[in-house]
C-alpha cells in the first residue's frame, strides 16, 4: 500500500497498525514509513511483546514539496504508555537503530546511525 500511495503522488507516506516497529524505505525519491510501533498507546496489556514498546520519533525535512530527508530518535513506550526518548548511551538506543537499520535494508534503504539517531537521506546528500 505505501508503494501504491507514492505511485499515486505522495511523497511522504506514514503506515500504522501491526504494533512494531518496521521499515523505513525510499522508493522513487519518495518516503514510506512502514510502521512506527505504538507511538502512543495507553494500553500496555501483558500479552504484548516488549517489542511493542520500541518506536522512533521522526523528524522529516522537506523543501519544494519534496522529501529530503528523516531523522529517527530512538524512543520507548513507558510504563504509562507514553513515549520517551531514549538517550543515546542507553543500550536501547543502539537496539532500536538497529533494528530499523536492518529492516530499512532489507527494503534497500540505507539508515546511517551517529550519536544517537538514525539518518535516512532522499535524493542528493546534503549535511
Amino acid at each position: 500500500l505505501g508503494r501504491a500511495a507514492v505511485d499515486a503522488g505522495a511523497r511522504l507516506v506514514v503506515g500504522h497498525h501491526p504494533h512494531v516497529l518496521q521499515a523505513a524505505e525510499v522508493y522513487k525519491h519518495s518516503l514510506i514509513l512502514y510502521s512506527l510501533g505504538n507511538f502512543v498507546f495507553d494500553l500496555m496489556p501483558e500479552f504484548l511483546s516488549p517489542a511493542t514498546r520500541d518506536t522512533v520519533l521522526v523528524k522529516v525535512k522537506i523543501s519544494q514539496k519534496t522529501v529530503k530527508k528523516a531523522i529517527f530518535l530512538p524512543t520507548l513506550i513507558n510504563e504509562e504508555g507514553q513515549p520517551e526518548i531514549v538517550a543515546e548511551k542507553h543500550e536501547k538506543n543502539r537496539e532500536i537503530l538497529c533494528l530499523l537499520r536492518d529492516l530499512s535494508a532489507a527494503r534497500k534503504t540505507k539508515l546511517e546511525i551517529k550519536n544517537g539517531i538514525g539518518t535516512v537521506w532522499i535524493g542528493k546528500r546534503k549535511d
